[in-house]
C-alpha cells in the first residue's frame, strides 16, 4: 500500500509538472484554472511527447524515469505559483480521493481486453520504437489510442507492468476533483449558467461514481467516454460565459481531441468544434498560437501512428487507405468489420440467417436488444435514478430555464450523430453509453423537465444525501469484492501466466502461446517482446537500416 501511495504521489507531482509547463506556453488566462484542468491538460501533454519520442524510440523504463523526473523537476520549479491552485478544502478532497483509489485499485482484476491487446500493444511500444504494420502481428492492435500511449509513462521497472493501472486512478482522481470543484463553485450561485454547470457536473459525478466504481471496467472505454463528457461541459461553459471565453475554448478543444484519439466513435462531436471556431470567428489569438501548432501537431502525430500502424489514415474508413504502402494488408479492413459483427451479438443469435443475412436490414436489432437489455437498464438506472429523486424533492423550486435552447439542439445533432453511428457500427454499450446520457440529459433540459427542479440553495441536505450514499455505494461494492478475493497481502493486480514456446526467426526471438484451457491463457499479457496467440507463418518480418521493424502479411 505504501509502495503505491508513493508512486501515486510521485506520477502526480509529474503529470502536474508537465501539465502546468503546456499551460503556461499555450493556455490563456491559466491561472483561472482548477488543478483538475492542468492534470487533464498533462494527459495532453505526455501523450503527445510519448507519442513523438516513440517514432525515434522505444519507451523504455528508463526513459519514463527520465519524462517523469524531468516532470517532477518542472513541479518543482513552478511550485509558487502551483501551490496557488490548492486551498485547504482542495486539499482534503484529494487526500479523500486518493484513500478512495486504494480500495478501487486493491488487487483489482485488470479489464477483459488488458491482456488480449492493451498489455501486449503496451509491451511493444516499450520493446520497439513505431513498428510498420503492426496490425498484420495482431488485429486489434491496428486500433491506436492515446490512452494506450499514455499508459505506456507508467512502465517504470524493466519487465514489471504492475504499475500501469495507476494511470486509471488517477483519472478517478481528476474526474471526480474537476466535477466536484465545479459542483462546489456553483453550490450557491443562482444564476442560471451556474445551475445548468452545476447540475450537469453533480449527475455526471454521480453517474461516474455509480456506475464505474470498479477500475476493471475503465480499459480505453471509460477515459474517452468522460474526456467527452467532460468536453461537452467546457463547450458549455464557452458559449455561456463572456468572462474566460477563449480558455474554455482551448480547454474544449483539448478534452475533445483527447476523446477522439482514444476513442474514435468520439469523432462526430467534432461538429461542436466547427460550431466553436465559428462563433469565435477563427480568433486570430488562437488560430495562429502555440495552441494551435500544438493540438494540430497532436492530432497529425497521431494520425501518422495510425497509418504507420495499418497503412491507413483513418480506421475503419476505406476512404483513408488509398496510399496503400508495402507493409498495408488489404484483408485488414474486412477482419476489423468481423469485429464489429461480433459486436452486433451474433454470438447470442440463434436462428436459420447466416453472419451477412444477419447484419443486414437491422435484422439483429432483435437479438442486441435482449443480450443487453439487462446492463442498458442499469445504465439508466444509474443515470436516472439520482435524477428522479431531486425532482420529487424539488418542493416547486424554480431552478433552470434554458434560454438558449437553439446550443442545446446543436449539442443533440451531434450527440444524436454519435449515437446512430455507434448503433450502427459497434453498439457495445460500454461505448456509447456516454452518448445516450448526454442525450437523455439535453432532451429533459431542452423540454424544461429541469424548470420545477430540487435547488441547491434550498435543498442542500438531499444533495447531499444522495452523494453521500453514491459514496457509500462505491466504497461497499469495492469492499465486497476485496472480500470475495483470496486475501494475499498484496494490493498489485494478478496479471495471467500464460505458457508459450520461443523460435528464432527473422532475427527475432518469436514467442507463440500454447493454448490452456482458460480463455485468458490463450492471449499474450506481458510476455516478452515479440509475442503472438497464432503461429507466425503468414508474416514475414524486416529490419530496415534505420532499425525499424516492418511486418508485412503475405497474400492469400
Amino acid at each position: 500500500m505504501l509502495e503505491y501511495l508513493i508512486i501515486l504521489l510521485l506520477l502526480s507531482l509529474s503529470l502536474t509538472g508537465h501539465g502546468f509547463f503546456i499551460t503556461k506556453l499555450i493556455i490563456i488566462n491559466y491561472k483561472n484554472l482548477y488543478f483538475g484542468d492542468i492534470i487533464l491538460i498533462s494527459y495532453f501533454s505526455l501523450s503527445f511527447l510519448l507519442t513523438f519520442l516513440h517514432f525515434f524510440l522505444p519507451i523504455s523504463h528508463q526513459l519514463n524515469i527520465i519524462i517523469h523526473a524531468i516532470g517532477i523537476l518542472l513541479f518543482i520549479i513552478n511550485f509558487k505559483e502551483i501551490k496557488k491552485y490548492f486551498d485547504k478544502s482542495s486539499l482534503l478532497i484529494l487526500v479523500i480521493l486518493s484513500f478512495l483509489s486504494i480500495i478501487f485499485f486493491y488487487e483489482h482484476k485488470p479489464n477483459e481486453d488488458f491482456g488480449f491487446y492493451h498489455l501486449p500493444y503496451i509491451v511493444n511500444f516499450t520493446s520497439e520504437k513505431v513498428i510498420f504494420g503492426l496490425n498484420s502481428l495482431q488485429l486489434s492492435q491496428g486500433y491506436n489510442s492515446m490512452w494506450l500511449n499514455l499508459h505506456s509513462s507508467l512502465y517504470l521497472f524493466k519487465n514489471d507492468y504492475k504499475h500501469l493501472y495507476i494511470l486509471n486512478s488517477i483519472f478517478f482522481i481528476t474526474v471526480a476533483f474537476l466535477f466536484i470543484k465545479e459542483i462546489i463553485s456553483n453550490f450557491n450561485k443562482k444564476g442560471t449558467q451556474n445551475k445548468l454547470f452545476f447540475l450537469f457536473s453533480y449527475i455526471f459525478l454521480l453517474f461516474f461514481i455509480i456506475k464505474f466504481s470498479r477500475i476493471n471496467s475503465y480499459g480505453i472505454d471509460v477515459p474517452g467516454n468522460f474526456l467527452a463528457i467532460i468536453s461537452i461541459l467546457y463547450f458549455l461553459k464557452f458559449v455561456n460565459l463572456k468572462e474566460n471565453r477563449l480558455l474554455f475554448f482551448q480547454l474544449f478543444v483539448i478534452s475533445i481531441i483527447l476523446s477522439i484519439t482514444i476513442r474514435i466513435t468520439n469523432l462526430p462531436l467534432i461538429l461542436l468544434l466547427f460550431y466553436s471556431l465559428f462563433l469565435i470567428k477563427f480568433n486570430k489569438e488562437i488560430f495562429f498560437s502555440k495552441f494551435a501548432l500544438l493540438v494540430s501537431l497532436f492530432g497529425t502525430f497521431w494520425l501518422i501512428q495510425q497509418f504507420i500502424y495499418t497503412g491507413c489514415i483513418l480506421i475503419p474508413s476505406n476512404i483513408s487507405c488509398f496510399l496503400k504502402p508495402s507493409w498495408f494488408d488489404p484483408n485488414y479492413l474486412d477482419n476489423f468489420k468481423n469485429i464489429l459483427y461480433v459486436n452486433h451479438s451474433y454470438a447470442s443469435y440463434k436462428g436459420p440467417l447466416g453472419i451477412k443475412e444477419y447484419h443486414e436490414n437491422f435484422n439483429w436489432v432483435p437479438t442486441w436488444f435482449k443480450r443487453n437489455s439487462i446492463e442498458l437498464t442499469e445504465y439508466f438506472l444509474a443515470f436516472l435514478l439520482p435524477i428522479l429523486l431531486l425532482k420529487i424533492f424539488s418542493k416547486g423550486n424554480e431552478f433552470i430555464i434554458t434560454k438558449k435552447k437553439y446550443e442545446f439542439f446543436i449539442i443533440i445533432f451531434s450527440l444524436l450523430t454519435c449515437t446512430i453511428l455507434w448503433f450502427y457500427n459497434s453498439p457495445v454499450i460500454r461505448m456509447g453509453n456516454h452518448f445516450i446520457m448526454l442525450l437523455v440529459l439535453f432532451l429533459l433540459l431542452v423540454l424544461n423537465f429541469f424548470r420545477v427542479f430540487a435547488d441547491s440553495i434550498y435543498n442542500k441536505k438531499i444533495y447531499i444525501i444522495i452523494f453521500t450514499l453514491s459514496v457509500t455505494f462505491f466504497v461497499s461494492k469495492n469492499i465486497s469484492r476485496i472480500k470475495n478475493i483470496e486475501f494475499e497481502k498484496n494490493i498489485w493486480p494478478n496479471f495471467k501466466k500464460v505458457n508459450f514456446k520461443s523460435e528464432k526467426k527473422y532475427g527475432l526471438n518469436m514467442k507463440q502461446i500454447i493454448n490452456g484451457s482458460d480463455p485468458q491463457t490463450v492471449v499474450c499479457w506481458d510476455v516478452p517482446f515479440i509475442c503472438r496467440a497464432t503461429d507466425f507463418n503468414d508474416i514475414y518480418i524486416d529490419r530496415s537500416q534505420l532499425g525499424y521493424l516492418f511486418i508485412y502479411k503475405f497474400k492469400k
